[in-house]
């Protein structure tokens, strides 16, 4: 009874420190237009739609863009740059790199080239304002701060196919702040050095739970802030979970300083490293990828980071270049890291491989209507994006006498033509249901997606017991009684209330895919004729669960 009663008190204060915050989200959210609030939450739970630009309209803005810099630029470090080589201040990509890491706004791009400029003066000096920032410009603390993995690039992406970034403070060792700032700098330009991750945005999580809470008493918070704010990579998520109540209460204060926008993005998580990692994984981020293990108290796991800072030393300097650390220099130079494509005999399911996929889907009719000269040019505009975010193409090779697996990296030529195959394997038909509807199957853009199942998704199926399955049969058991008397036109009205419902708590609908065990997205239109069959399973056994199919 006592330990209950311990339990029951520490869930008291720890839903009275949550009441404040979550008032300031609603509040936040209350200020938002309906569109506004909708892209809002999409962002947040890793559902929004792919961004389709449109030429014309970047052209546009672009010159806007540079309409207001002209106004702003007077007397500042950007127009010291531009006189410096006003080829790299007014090359077309870096300037797009800032409006896509504003949403499109011209304005806010301008201000923030300005602050970019800024800011790489005070940690880089004059001499790089108009350089690409590679490894050679850290210096060896700046790397030694970088290798510690306070500040990391996870694995795996979220349900949407965008980058985390991971912050451990209980990590965090540097000789000066701006040790910490350069590297922070390095890896968030690094990211960006792929369209995808500018166009989508990435996720942020300050993990503080337990051994990883904040030993430097927030030491360069306002520096760090500043940085995040001066350069152009879009936070569609922000994440902040701890277990020390101190530090939960501080947060939620400088929360309410946060602008409303921005703070309808932002979260905070309060309990142990378990409930923690469920509240993160409701919004569509595996959690096995935090480099944490549970087996030995969440001692914290570097081999990945470790891989990531040896991929961008290869590529930043070469091995003859710049000499690894000795704690590189002992990982396998082919072992595939996060964004690699890796080729074998089987369907690999591998973070890499997933995002070839989604390129394929995304170019594959301007592919289908490229000549054939067109059509190399297509595949190298896919290489390039696998190549710009540090991905390699790699193939499992066996050896015959040991039977141990390796992998070797595929020239071009070969690259080539896997990619020219997956292609034409993509063209192939799909297998997708259409008893439901007259072919809607093939007007929804996301049918043929392959995904990773999150909590808040209805997986269909026999005995699934996915927290999103529960609640299409708790909102059909509410439900029951006014289909069951209702016309025709109202019935489909209250399976669809069903699918919007499932849908607005960032919720999707998912089938597995027979011949690979995959999960795909399916079409309203599918939905709702699933939905509807539980309604009449409802009516007719209602003790049974919906005839075993949710």
């Amino acid at each position: 009874l006592h330990r209950s009663r311990i339990g029951s008190d520490a869930g008291t204060e720890n839903n009275s420190a949550r009441r404040p915050t979550d008032e300031l989200i609603s509040q936040s959210m209350a200020q938002l237009s309906f569109q506004e609030r909708q892209e809002e939450q999409e962002h947040l739970h890793g559902v929004a739609s792919l961004v389709s630009e449109d030429d014309h309209e970047i052209e546009q803005l672009l010159r806007d863009q540079d309409d207001h810099l002209e106004r702003l630029k007077q007397g500042t470090v950007f127009q010291e740059a531009e006189a410096m080589d006003p080829r790299f201040t007014s090359d077309r990509s870096f300037r797009l790199m800032f409006l896509r890491g504003n949403r499109y706004s011209s304005k806010e791009a301008a201000e923030m080239m300005i602050r970019f400029m800024d800011m790489k003066q005070r940690l880089f000096g004059p001499s790089k304002l108009v350089q690409k920032i590679t490894l050679n410009d850290l210096n060896e603390d700046d790397r030694a701060c970088l290798e510690t993995g306070a500040f990391q690039v996870l694995p795996s992406c979220d349900r949407s196919n965008r980058p985390i970034l991971v912050e451990l403070p209980g990590l965090r060792n540097f000789r000066h702040l701006e040790n910490e700032l350069r590297a922070r700098f390095y890896i968030y330009m690094s990211l960006l050095e792929a369209k995808e991750t500018q166009v989508q945005g990435a996720i942020f999580i300050t993990y503080g739970v337990g051994e990883y809470r904040e030993r430097l008493n927030g030491a360069g918070f306002i520096e760090q802030t500043k940085l995040s704010l001066a350069c152009p990579i879009f936070f569609a998520a922000l994440h902040l979970a701890t277990s020390d109540m101190k530090h939960y209460i501080l947060m939620s204060t400088c929360f309410a300083l946060v602008p409303a926008k921005m703070r309808a993005r932002f979260r905070l998580h309060l309990g142990s490293h378990v409930e923690c990692q469920y509240q993160l994984s409701t919004y569509g981020i595996p959690c096995s990828a935090l480099p944490l293990a549970s087996s030995n108290n969440n001692k914290s796991l570097l081999e990945n980071h470790l891989r990531w800072c040896k991929s961008r030393f290869l590529q930043d300097c070469g091995e003859t270049e710049f000499q690894l650390p000795s704690k590189l220099t002992a990982l396998s130079a082919n072992e595939p890291m996060a964004y690699d494509v890796v080729f074998g005999r089987k369907k690999i399911q591998h973070e890499g491989n997933r995002r070839l996929r989604l390129f394929i889907r995304s170019m594959a009719a301007k592919y289908d209507e490229s000549s054939k000269a067109n059509k190399r040019r297509v595949r190298d505009e896919l290489i390039k994006e696998i190549r710009n975010a540090g991905g390699k193409f790699l193939i499992i090779h066996e050896d015959s006498s040991s039977h141990e697996q390796g992998f070797d990296e595929l020239s071009l030529e070969e690259v080539h033509g896997k990619i020219a195959q997956a292609f034409r394997n993509y063209r192939r038909p799909r297998t997708m249901p259409a008893k439901f509807g007259n072919g809607a199957a093939s007007s929804d853009s996301d049918a043929t997606m392959h995904v990773e199942p999150g909590p808040d998704d209805v997986l269909f199926g026999r005995k699934r017991n996915n927290e999103g399955n529960k609640r299409v049969r708790k909102l059909v058991g509410e439900l029951s009684t006014e289909y069951d008397v209702a016309p025709k036109s109202r019935k489909r009205e209250l399976t669809n209330s069903v699918v919007q419902e499932i849908k607005r708590l960032g919720g999707r609908f998912l089938r597995q895919v027979v011949e690979t065990d995959e999960w795909e997205q399916v079409p309203d239109e599918y939905a709702r004729g699933k939905i509807s069959k539980h309604f009449q399973n409802s009516r007719r056994a209602p003790k049974k669960s919906f005839g075993g199919t949710l």
